[in-house]
């Protein structure tokens, strides 16, 4: 219902955004603009996850509140090792992040919607290549690993 909202609300306030942007005389190709745009649409999503994993109102909004007030990258550090994850867990979510990082970055300088059109023009070895190393990454790490709670799934609350 969130994400249809927002939709909904960026189509009919599309007029507006773009008279404002004509207005403040801000070039839509300009790389600051399209940064802002993803971080915008960032927080705005985030926003929607919140109220997915809260219990209620209240719950969400202190969720918000303390997302903002109470930063302590210690506490992070802190936590990370009692997550139950291997070595290789976490350098594959360093390696996906790289990834997918790198394939949207190429996805906005060529103009193209989607990581599979990027490989369509790229030669058959290395479309072979990279599905074989997804293959092999699935294979590797599996689906689930030993962290891995079915409980904690976001939606089964639901």
């Amino acid at each position: 219902m969130w994400n249809g909202l927002i939709i909904m609300l960026s189509a009919m306030l599309g007029p507006v955004y773009a008279s404002s942007r004509k207005a403040l005389h801000i070039r839509e190709d300009a790389a600051w603009w399209k940064l802002f745009q993803m971080l915008r649409t960032f927080v705005i999503v985030l926003v929607g996850y919140v109220f997915d994993i809260a219990d209620n109102f209240t719950n969400a909004m202190q969720m918000m509140y303390l997302t903002i007030t109470d930063q302590s990258p210690g506490v992070f550090l802190q936590e990370l090792p009692t997550l139950g994850m291997r070595k290789v867990e976490y350098l594959a979510i360093m390696c996906s992040a790289m990834l997918v990082l790198y394939i949207s970055i190429r996805l906005e300088q060529t103009k193209t919607d989607t990581p599979a059109e990027l490989l369509e023009k790229r030669c058959g070895l290395l479309q072979w290549i990279c599905l074989f190393g997804l293959i092999m990454l699935i294979l590797l790490i599996g689906a689930y690993g030993p962290a891995y709670d079915p409980a904690e799934f976001v939606y089964m609350q639901f």
